[in-house]
C-alpha cells in the first residue's frame, strides 16, 4: 500500500555504502523508518531532498508486517535552514528530534507530537533557545503521553520556604499524610520553590509566560543556577524513569549551553 504524507526527518542511519536508513515522524503514521537505495550517488534522486529536522512530503510503500519500508518519493517542504547557521538551535533541533524518536510508537497516529514537533522547530529557526525553552518542550511532551507528574503540595506539610521531598517512580510529594515510598522508589529534595516552578512549567502554554511568572516564582529565580539544575535533575530522573530516555545526549545538551557564553541574536538567512 502506498501512502503519501508530511514527513519530519528525526534520524538518518547509514544502511550500505550508498544507502540511508531514515526514520521520520508523520502525523498520521507515527514514526516510519524507510530505506533510502542509492542515496549517496552522486546521480541519485534523492541527493538533497531530506535532512535531520527537514519536513518533506513522503511517498513510501508501507510493508504489511511493518519493520523498514521502501520509499518511493520524497521532497523537501521546509529545510529551516537557519538552523545550520547557529550551533545552539542546532543542538536543540537534534535533541527534539531524538526525544520524538523515544515519544512516538511505528505507525500510530501521532498528529499531537508531530504539531508540537513542527513548532518548536520552527520556533529555534527564529530564536536562539535558552535551557527554560528545552524544559518546557520536554514538559509538553510528558503532557502528551499523560506522564504529567503531580505537583501539588500538602497545605499542611509543603510551605512556600520547605524543601520537598518527592518520589519520582511514584510522581507525587511526600508527606507524613501519603504512603511512604517504596524502598524501590527513587526520591529527589526540591529546594523551596522549585515545585511550584515545575507546576507552572507544566501548566505553560508559551514561553513568554516566564515573563510574569504567574505561580509566583521570580524570572531571576528560574535562571539561577541552583535552582535551574534542580528543575533539570528532575525531569532527568523523571523521563529516565518514564519513557526510558539515556541521560547521555541530554547531559551534553545542556553541559553545551553552559559552556560557552551566550551568543548574538540569530540572524535567520545570514551566516
Amino acid at each position: 500500500m502506498f501512502i503519501k504524507t508530511e514527513a519530519i526527518v528525526l534520524r538518518v542511519h547509514p544502511w550500505s555504502n550508498t544507502s540511508h536508513l531514515v526514520v521520520w515522524l508523520t502525523p498520521e503514521h507515527g514514526r516510519v523508518s524507510t530505506r533510502v537505495k542509492g542515496a549517496c550517488r552522486p546521480k541519485s534522486l534523492f541527493l538533497g531532498q531530506y535532512d535531520l529536522c527537514y519536513t518533506c512530503e513522503l511517498l513510501f510503500y508501507a510493508r504489511e508486517t511493518g519493520g523498514v519500508h521502501s520509499i518511493r518519493e520524497v521532497s523537501p517542504l521546509d529545510t529551516r535552514d537557519p538552523l545550520r547557521f547557529n550551533w545552539r538551535s542546532a543542538c536543540a533541533a537534534n535533541y527534539y528530534a531524538d526525544l520524538a524518536h523515544h515519544a512516538s510508537v511505528p505507525m500510530q497516529e501521532a498528529r499531537s507530537h508531530y504539531e508540537l514537533l513542527r513548532r518548536d522547530l520552527d520556533a529555534l529557526c527564529h530564536d536562539i533557545p535558552r535551557p527554560v525553552d528545552i524544559l518546557l518542550h520536554e514538559a509538553r511532551v510528558l503532557k502528551l503521553l499523560g506522564l504529567a507528574p503531580n505537583l501539588a503540595p500538602c497545605p499542611a506539610c509543603h510551605g512556600p520556604e520547605q524543601s520537598v521531598r518527592y518520589s519520582v517512580t511514584a510522581a507525587r510529594p511526600l508527606c507524613e499524610h501519603t504512603r511512604p515510598a517504596a524502598a524501590t522508589d527513587t526520591v529527589l529534595t526540591l529546594p523551596p520553590g522549585v515545585l511550584q516552578a515545575l507546576g507552572g512549567l507544566f501548566n505553560a502554554t508559551e514561553t513568554s509566560c516566564f515573563q510574569n511568572s504567574p505561580w509566583g516564582v521570580p524570572l531571576h529565580a528560574l535562571n539561577g543556577e541552583k535552582f535551574l539544575l534542580a528543575i533539570f535533575r528532575f525531569f532527568g530522573t523523571f523521563m529516565r524513569l518514564h519513557i526510558e530516555y539515556p541521560m547521555g545526549p541530554r547531559r551534553t545538551l545542556f553541559d553545551l549551553f553552559a559552556s560557552l557564553p551566550r551568543p548574538k541574536p540569530l540572524v535567520v538567512g545570514g551566516v
